[in-house]
């Protein structure tokens, strides 16, 4: 288990947690499919430390559009 960037000794959440927690209204097996559609994007990517923000980022912004 990895802690949170802040040092504060709590568990880092995936994105898939965060998402889950401000979208609600949206089913998780939903989450999962657009989480992981996003991540096979960057899969080839040559450095991964910031693949879960951009991942995270790029699933709010098609959550947000109609």
């Amino acid at each position: 288990m990895r802690c949170s960037p802040s040092g504060a000794g709590e568990p880092e959440r995936s994105p898939e947690d965060r998402l889950d927690h401000d979208y609600v209204n949206v089913p998780r097996s939903r989450l999962h499919t657009l989480v992981d559609h996003e991540r096979t994007r960057f899969a080839g990517a040559r450095v991964h430390a910031f693949v879960p923000i951009l991942v995270e980022h790029a699933v709010r912004a098609s959550l947000a559009t109609p």
